[in-house]
């Protein structure tokens, strides 16, 4: 019998994907070319007392269910932290019922799925209140050989090895920037860094953070790096193809609009973005592509000036869906990615796969990422974020240069070599 992996699905419930539920759903399908079977561990809430039949469709069915009243959600979390200091059992759903093609596009690959009814929010009020992490107790026969947490989650599996992604130490480093409550943060990564048999993460720059920041030592933490794929469709349009579909969805101009996509969120760093784009004062119209995080109205202040949205030279769009976004993306003139902290930076990849030029910061793991394929750019410096925006609108000749530095660049972070620093990282556990 193959080995199994379970990871969680924490990432993976929320209706609007993120970069961890992006790192997830790739590392479900690199598992799976690996060999062993994969396991996927939900926190969903189902209808109560539901016979199997039920179970799966509730678990499938878009309505998360919640209990109706503040009180009986309180009342279930208190009772499930009392169960959780014996171990919560994960329930097996059967997945031969519901219909999944309609899904596809954002359901991971797995061979066994299972659910702890809000299992998440318990584990971190059973941390809150012991200081430990909790035991998820398969029977013997259900249990995986390795159980890997895609963020700091305060889990654990009793008698599998446990690996945990730090993607980054964002709320440490940037406190100020995040919602995170910071000292919860704090417990649970020095309590996974205790108890961990290994530690993943996906830079350089973040491996060395962890093993400064949190004192790990070295050989206890793996860069995997990351990677992405896009459909063979994508590549295989035409300019011309690619140009008629942005000009009929958006009424853009093939190759003549700058793009952001991403959170809109304060580490993005959007508003030193625009006013460096408005310094700039070049033709092509800047296109922002994200739903609003936490204090986007800060990030987006400068849109609600009378003459900056007459002049339609800013484009909001909220939501784009994926094959639409990829086709946004390999048509605009340069994606704009002037973070200030990353943990791996997928915009920058994606985009540098795709043929489209790149200004990116200098900050954190986006040159590490970017090599000398991409425009960097002091992030806490709009009149440099000014020149970068500039620099791209007038050369022709330099986007053909990025655009053939970033397609080498990018196969430095190819799905084949990302399988092959993931199975190293597991080797010694199955």
């Amino acid at each position: 019998m193959a080995p199994r992996i379970d990871i969680d699905g924490r990432n993976l419930a929320l209706r609007r994907g993120t970069g961890i539920s992006t790192y997830a759903r790739n590392l479900t399908h690199v598992i799976h070319g690996l060999g062993p079977a994969v396991g996927v561990v939900y926190g969903k809430h189902l209808l109560p007392r539901a016979d199997a039949t039920l179970a799966e469709v509730s678990f499938f069915d878009q309505e998360n269910l919640l209990p109706r009243s503040r009180f009986a959600r309180r009342s279930h979390l208190f009772g499930q932290v009392i169960a959780g200091m014996a171990g919560l059992r994960p329930r097996r759903i059967a997945g031969e019922v519901v219909i999944r093609e309609p899904l596809a596009a954002d359901l991971p690959y797995f061979d066994r799925l299972y659910n702890i009814p809000g299992l998440f929010d318990i584990a971190r009020s059973y941390l809150k209140y012991t200081g430990q992490l909790m035991d998820l107790r398969y029977s013997r026969q259900e249990r995986p050989q390795v159980f890997h947490c895609t963020c700091p989650l305060a889990l654990r599996v009793r008698g599998a090895a446990n690996i945990y992604t730090l993607h980054d130490l964002i709320p440490l480093k940037l406190p100020y920037y995040t919602r995170y409550l910071k000292a919860e943060y704090y417990r649970i990564v020095k309590e996974i860094v205790r108890r961990a048999d290994h530690i993943c993460t996906v830079s350089e720059f973040s491996r060395q953070d962890i093993i400064r920041t949190l004192k790990v030592p070295e050989n206890r933490v793996t860069n995997t790096y990351q990677s992405v794929s896009v459909p063979g469709w994508i590549t295989r349009k035409t300019d011309d193809e690619i140009a008629n579909e942005i000009e009929g969805a958006f009424g853009l101009p093939f190759g003549g609009y700058f793009l952001f996509f991403g959170a809109i969120e304060p580490k993005k760093n959007i508003a030193r973005m625009i006013e460096g784009y408005l310094k700039a004062n070049v033709p092509q119209p800047l296109v922002i592509v994200g739903s609003e995080a936490w204090s986007a109205d800060h990030e987006l202040a400068m849109l609600q000036n009378d003459a900056v949205r007459d002049s339609g030279r800013i484009k909001r769009i909220q939501y784009v869906p994926f094959d639409l976004l990829l086709t946004l993306i390999r048509g605009a003139r340069s994606v704009v990615f002037p973070s200030l902290y990353e943990g791996f930076g997928l915009p920058v990849l994606e985009a540098m796969l795709l043929g489209t030029p790149v200004i990116t910061s200098t900050s954190s793991c986006l040159p590490e990422v970017a090599g000398d394929a991409a425009l960097l750019v002091d992030p806490y410096d709009t009149d440099d974020i000014k020149a970068a925006f500039r620099a791209m609108a007038d050369s022709t000749a330099s986007l053909e240069e990025f655009r053939e530095r970033g397609q080498r660049q990018a196969a430095l972070f190819s799905p084949e070599r990302y399988a092959a620093r993931v199975k190293a990282m597991y080797a010694p556990f199955l």
